[in-house]
């Protein structure tokens, strides 16, 4: 029978640490956002992850991987599989949400570009959007800084694959099957 608990312990740190992290990196600026031409940034916005309903989305999964590691060492048998399969979808998921945020970036800009266009031409929002995209005065510049929460969410992936490794290899070797 083979030792797995130095497995199952660096799953448990790294799950951890990963999902600290992406509480911790919902707090950072995950897009910077203006216009080309305005040199000194009176219309820059920058959006922190908590400011976008996928960073929320990211803090709530990494407060539901933090109950899914107290819940692995509570629980016995199967349901160990379980919870480490869904620990390891958390994972995939932390590293999505601020993959979709940059991918949806610029969009977002010429969104939050054309409101404040609206709001000071008395234009609607259809026609402030048509104007930000055609008018090259209003080109939009966007900065995606998502590094910190894709990494976090790959961390997470890491450990749980780590901790559902070492169940399965535990539960291989207690039944008796092939090592």
């Amino acid at each position: 029978m083979r030792d797995e608990r130095w497995l199952t312990a660096a799953g448990f740190a790294l799950t951890i640490a990963g999902a600290v992290l992406a509480a911790v990196a919902t707090t950072t600026t995950w897009i910077a956002t203006g216009l080309r031409m305005d040199l000194r940034g009176l219309l820059d916005l920058e959006f922190r992850g908590l400011d976008l309903v996928e960073g929320v989305v990211a803090l709530v999964v990494a407060a539901i991987t933090l109950i899914g590691l107290v819940l692995l060492r509570r629980l016995r048998g199967n349901a160990r599989v379980g919870i480490a399969m869904s620990l390891v979808a958390c994972g995939v998921m932390l590293v999505a949400l601020p993959v979709w945020v940059a991918v949806r970036a610029e969009g977002r800009a010429v969104e939050e570009i054309a409101r404040v266009v609206a709001g000071s031409s008395g234009s609607t929002i259809e026609e402030a959007t048509r104007r930000v995209r055609i008018d090259p005065d209003f080109a939009v510049r966007t900065e995606a800084s998502v590094w910190l929460p894709i990494v976090s969410g790959a961390v997470v992936v890491l450990g749980a694959g780590a901790a559902l490794t070492s169940i399965v290899r535990a539960a291989r070797d207690a039944s008796g099957g092939p090592t």
